[in-house]
């Protein structure tokens, strides 16, 4: 009988007969004969089939044994010489690690190891089944009798080891990158205005100093003294709001640990706020209980406040103090002392009284301001001679918001209108001292000569110009009216001599219309070291043309010319602007045949090759004009084209046939200044416009001092071009008004750069507070210039350095970390952005104004009001006036907005300075990590910071080898399987607050230390597959 055996899944034969049934006969004998074989057949069965039944169940799980197997033996553990020899040579460094450990490290180090490992243990395993190792899909070793690809049967047992991953690394490095640090810095501020005399500046640390910095505004030069030893004459700043730094890092060893007195020595002199920086090794000192006052040897006159971090419990006041003047000191709006001294004495405010008088918890947290001065004191005034230009918009917009759309006489609101209010009252307050002088200049299209009048003390005509000459309409081109008030002081209107210019070029700041003919620079000059070229060359007509501010006064206009070769013709064209505002001929002058012509008549006679000078004189609105060559007269009548009410551009051309010319030092003025030029006499300008400028006035090329990428013909540049030839020329400060426009708009932003570069003020204003504003400035402008001198011989005032406020209250203990200061500059006049690093926390925040001869007003810090002066009183005279004001840092979140004003009264916010700056530090962990790493070198580190300065440190500090990393704003460069490399990269991502590539916490190589520490051998988190496989 066949039998067919076959294994099911679990291992146990079954057994099944193929054959037919045998026939059964009747004869006993044979029923007998078939019992004993089935018997015997049963019996088979059990003999034989029931053993192998066991055996194959067994076999069938020998991958899951051998995964076990490798799992639970330690290399240790395995009696096998070659596994031992392993051990005693030190290959095998963890013996107590199981073979399957071994296999998967062996196989990422040495793969023949791990393959001689798998083939000693398989040589273990009595078993005729074909069986084998792999990770992943490799094959690491196998025993077997047919080859894996003839199998028709593959069963596999699987594993996971961690920490391994075919082609990297077992175990890895992880370090962390830390800065330590005991740098500090320690600022010591003015007040808003410290004066008048010998001033002293007070700062108080602990610590070795490291560098020092001094930013402040002055009016005049001075000395400076150290802890009673000379450190140097210093020049004064530009202005009261436009610092000046001083280094002072050479003069460091003149400080002390322990409180220092800087003194500041000069006549008259005052400080309109300012800081002294110290860089200091010390331990972090989070509070300041003693706020000194700054020292004055003249006129005592101190405006500054006081911040209070926290609910005062007690405030104490000392005031060493020599004055025989009723002196004051008011803290807020509330007067704490009013007294005099018997010579110098030691005055005493206790907490008694001063706890009586104000309100503590309204001190808390926030800068409150305070005033120290003299009453009743005798000055010498000495006025300086003033001259005031109003150059004013009279452009068609000035009348859109008037009734009814146009203007009529004295209604407002109606901001031509109120321009002649304002003017008026301009006028009565600058004239009321005697020798002022007042010009009015309006502007359109242009500036005409109507809207006009001449520096004058004379207040009925300069009101009747403003009242009844003034209108609405046309264009607007303040440059116009800027350069008209500098023609005040100066007869010059455009002139060019093309020196130094790039021979081969197009003239620089001229329109050029060359086509195939030549205009080009030349070294051929007819005086200086270049010229100019025009040739026709072709049958086009080269055109060069220049536009300047339209004249309507009598000018001059000369320029060398030189006709060459050619028969063709030179032409000359004086241009105005007709009522459409496009250009037309005013007068044509011709070279051509041997003759200097008017048009086409015959003039005088010139030869080639010579050079002669060409002189027109002319006043617009007449029908002739003068002709002199080489200075000579050759006729003072000659008839024009047209006769135009302005000249406004020039136009050199060709005509009829090839010629070639050269031209040079062209100039165009006035025959007389249109003011006197008086000397020893200051000159402020006042400009008010409504509305950005949309016409040029030929100041081409401008810088571009709007950002716009133009130069050429851009009415913004030029407007603001025109202040800065007003200062620059002339001296003219140039304050500006933008009167009813758009904060951020291009209107706004022009008037501060007309501000800026003139070194004036910038006022934002709407219809209704215009007359306060102009009273505002004229007021400021007069008390600028009346000059204060202190009649010495009266009696002594001073007020020594050693006083001050102190006051104790309940401080919150600060996180652990490094204080880190940041210094950011606003962005405009008014307003600055800034945000707190993430992993930090703010514990100060002071903003710093420049406010002048204002007072700071208002500050507000995310839409909330954080100082408000007005809130004390409307009398700011009275009031103090802090040049740093400190704010709660609490209130500080992620993003901030800052903005702060300036005034001289209630009521009226105006723009500051653009050099205000917020203050603020914060505390930060300053450690980082790297991530698990093949490797641990560290590099020699190229480190650069936001102040643009850079340094070169090893870090480790023993690092000695060759590796370069970055961290710059342009290349970051380090090896990111370097676990040092990464730590020291993510812990500069920390110091960089705005990640721009350059790091705030500014330090040198000896201030700070960066240091690492590394663990090793930590097993990568990656892992990998191990499979027993086996086949049939």
């Amino acid at each position: 009988m066949g039998m067919n055996k076959t294994l099911d899944n679990s291992g146990f034969l079954h057994v099944q007969s193929d054959s037919k049934h045998f026939g059964m006969r009747k004869e006993g004998i044979f029923f007998s004969l078939d019992a004993l074989i089935s018997l015997l057949i049963i019996f088979l069965v059990i003999l034989i089939a029931i053993p192998n039944t066991k055996q194959n169940k067994i076999e069938s799980k020998i991958d899951d044994d051998i995964l076990v197997s490798l799992s639970s033996i330690s290399a240790e553990e395995f009696d096998n010489v070659y596994v031992q020899s392993l051990i005693t040579s030190g290959i095998i460094t963890e013996p107590n690690k199981s073979l399957l450990e071994q296999i998967g490290n062996f196989y990422v180090t040495n793969i023949s190891i791990a393959s001689n490992i798998v083939s000693e243990f398989l040589s273990t395993i009595k078993t005729k089944e074909n069986v084998g190792i792999w990770l992943e899909n490799n094959l690491v070793s196998s025993k077997n009798e047919t080859p894996i690809e003839e199998a028709r049967q593959i069963e596999a047992s699987r594993q996971i080891i961690s920490g391994i991953r075919i082609g990297e690394n077992i175990t890895g490095y992880s370090a962390r990158a830390f800065l330590s640090s005991n740098i500090r810095n320690s600022y010591s501020y003015f007040g808003g205005y410290a004066g008048d005399g010998n001033i002293t500046l007070t700062s108080d640390y602990n610590g070795t100093i490291t560098d020092a910095d001094l930013e402040m505004t002055s009016n005049k030069d001075f000395q400076l003294y150290i802890n009673g030893i000379y450190a140097g004459n210093y020049t004064r700043s530009p202005s009261t709001t436009n610092p000046s730094t001083y280094d002072l890092s050479q003069h460091i060893n003149k400080f002390q640990s322990g409180v220092n007195n800087l003194e500041f020595i000069a006549r008259e002199l005052y400080i309109a706020g300012g800081f002294l920086k110290v860089k200091y090794e010390s331990e972090p000192e989070i509070s300041q209980k003693k706020q000194y006052f700054q020292g004055v040897q003249g006129l005592i006159n101190l405006y500054d406040g006081l911040f209070i971090p926290g609910t005062p419990t007690s405030i104490d006041v000392s005031l060493d103090l020599d004055s025989n003047f009723t002196t004051f000191l008011n803290i807020g709006n509330v007067t704490v002392y009013n007294g005099t001294t018997n010579g110098r004495q030691t005055i005493t405010i206790p907490n008694s009284l001063l706890s009586s008088l104000l309100n503590y918890n309204k001190l808390a947290n926030k800068t409150t301001p305070i005033r120290l001065g003299l009453r009743n004191v005798s000055l010498i005034y000495t006025n300086q001679k003033l001259d005031v230009l109003s150059v004013v918009d009279l452009s068609g917009s000035m009348e859109n918001n008037c009734p009814g759309g146009s203007a009529n006489p004295g209604e407002t609101p109606c901001k031509i209108n109120d321009a002649k209010n304002a003017t008026d009252s301009l006028i009565t307050t600058v004239l009321n001292i005697s020798g002022n002088k007042v010009a009015l200049i309006g502007f359109e299209d242009y500036a005409k000569k109507a809207d006009f009048h001449n520096l004058s003390n004379n207040s009925q005509t300069l009101k009747n110009t403003a009242n009844n000459i003034w209108n609405a309409g046309g264009s607007t081109c303040i440059c116009c009216g800027i350069l008209r008030a500098n023609s005040c002081f100066d007869e010059k209107i455009f002139y060019d001599d093309f020196n130094n210019q790039t021979a081969g070029t197009d003239p620089i700041g001229w329109t050029v219309n060359q086509g195939s003919s030549i205009i080009d620079i030349t070294t051929q000059s007819l005086e200086g070291n270049r010229g100019l070229m025009i040739a026709r060359t072709t049958s086009t007509n080269p055109v060069l043309l220049h536009t300047f501010n339209p004249q309507q006064d009598k000018i001059r206009v000369e320029f060398l010319a030189k006709h060459d070769t050619g028969t063709g013709r030179l032409r000359f064209e004086l241009e105005g602007l007709d009522n459409t505002l496009n250009y037309q001929d005013y007068i044509v002058l011709k070279m051509y045949g041997g003759f200097i012509r008017n048009n086409d008549n015959q003039l005088t006679p010139y030869i080639l090759n010579r050079t002669y000078k060409i002189r027109i004189e002319i006043t617009p609105n007449t029908n002739s004009y003068s002709l002199y060559v080489n200075d000579t007269l050759i006729n003072s009548n000659l008839p024009v084209i047209s006769t135009r009410n302005n000249i406004a551009r020039l136009t050199f051309s060709t005509e009829s046939a090839a010629i070639n010319y050269k031209l040079d030092q062209i100039n165009i003025s006035l025959t007389k200044k249109l003011c006197d030029n008086s000397i020893n006499r200051t000159r402020e300008m006042i400009v008010m416009s409504d509305g950005e400028p949309n016409r040029a006035c030929g100041l081409d090329p401008s810088p571009d001092w709007d950002g716009d990428g133009a130069t050429i013909g851009d009415p913004q540049d030029q407007a603001i071009q025109a202040a800065c030839i007003a200062k620059t020329n002339h001296n003219i400060t140039v304050h500006a008004i933008a009167l009813d426009v758009n904060n951020g708009s291009l209107a706004e932003q022009t008037m501060q750069g007309i501000a800026a570069c003139g070194n004036g003020g910038f006022y934002l204003s709407n219809a209704t507070q215009l007359i306060q504003i102009y009273s505002q400035i004229t007021n400021n402008i007069i008390a600028t210039y009346t000059a204060q001198t202190f009649n010495s011989s009266l009696g002594q005032t001073r007020l020594y350095p050693n006083s001050y406020i102190s006051f104790n209250y309940l401080q919150d203990e600060n996180p652990f970390g490094i204080p880190i200061t940041i210094e950011k500059e606003f962005s405009n006049s008014t307003s600055v952005n800034f945000s707190i690093p993430s992993e930090s926390t703010p514990i100060s925040l002071t903003a710093i104004s420049y406010s002048g001869d204002k007072w700071t007003n208002k500050v507000t810090l995310n839409n909330q009001t954080v100082y408000n002066l007005s809130s004390y009183g409307s009398n700011y005279i009275e009031l103090g006036d802090p040049y740093a004001i400190s704010i709660d840092p609490s209130l500080l979140t992620q993003n901030n907005t800052l903005s702060l004003t300036v005034s001289l009264s209630s009521g009226v916010n105006e723009s500051s300075s653009s050099n205000n700056k917020v203050i603020y530090t914060v505390i930060k962990n300053m450690s980082a990590y790297s991530p698990i790493s093949a490797n641990r070198n560290g590099c020699s580190w190229n480190i650069h910071f936001e102040d643009n300065t850079n340094i070169t440190v090893s870090i480790p500090q023993n690092y000695s080898g060759t590796n370069t990393c970055i961290y710059s704003p342009s290349t970051i460069v380090y090896d990111v399987n370097d676990a040092l490399q990464s730590a020291v990269y993510n812990l500069f991502r920390q110091l960089d607050l705005d990640l721009d590539g350059r790091i705030d916490f500014i330090f040198s190589q000896n201030e700070v230390t960066i240091d690492t520490t590394e663990v090793q051998g930590i097993p990568f988190p990656w892992s990998t597959e191990i499979q027993v496989r086996r086949w049939v």
